[in-house]
């Protein structure tokens, strides 16, 4: 899930859904999150063999390893009953190791001709624009408690954390759908747990 918040941060969430589980109570996991982890073990130890023989590569396995070690307690690779799969601000220090990472591969291209320095600044600036755009697309759901945990809900139906925060808000002002809310949400806590 890490390395799929890092390449495509889409659906930023405040509070990540609940991990899902079979019939049988085993937990599910996402294929294309599975595929993604095994892909960058798969890049990082290539990368990690190759600076073996090749000294210079070693600055950027330093610079990985800023992303791994700091993911490594919260990776959740053996199941401890968390509820919470993964938290978006888990990402912010290994962001620096790979911010470092980009630097030091985005250096060299801009020793060369006009076209790759080029491409160099336009790949740079899509890293910045795309999602600093997500994020300013993403300010009104902080506009109210209502606004998030809807937001929230929307994203992931199963989010228990959103569902009683909604309850909670509909308490003052319409008991029914607060009730409403409330039952759907031991509904889903039975069904997953």
């Amino acid at each position: 899930h890490y390395v799929l918040r890092t390449l495509a941060p889409i659906d930023p969430t405040f509070h990540p859904a609940p991990r899902r589980h079979d019939e049988s109570g085993e937990p599910l996991w996402a294929p294309e999150a599975i595929a993604a982890g095994a892909l960058f073990v798969l890049a990082a130890v290539v990368l990690a063999l190759l600076a073996r023989r090749r000294p210079t590569l070693r600055p950027y396995v330093a610079d990985l390893c800023w992303f791994v070690v700091p993911l490594l307690p919260v990776v959740n690779a053996i199941s401890i009953g968390n509820i919470n799969l993964v938290s978006e601000r888990f990402l912010y220090l290994p962001h620096v190791g790979l911010a470092c990472l980009a630097a030091r591969a985005v250096v060299p291209l801009f020793r060369r001709d006009r076209r790759w320095r080029l491409g160099a600044t336009f790949g740079i600036a899509t890293v910045v624009i795309v999602p600093a755009a997500s994020t300013v697309g993403h300010q009104s759901v902080y506009a109210s408690d209502l606004a998030l945990w809807t937001y929230e809900a929307e994203i992931e139906p199963d989010n228990l954390v959103a569902i009683r925060s909604l309850a909670q808000l509909a308490e003052a002002e319409d008991p029914e759908e607060a009730y409403a809310r409330y039952a759907h949400g031991q509904q889903v806590a039975r069904r997953l747990h």
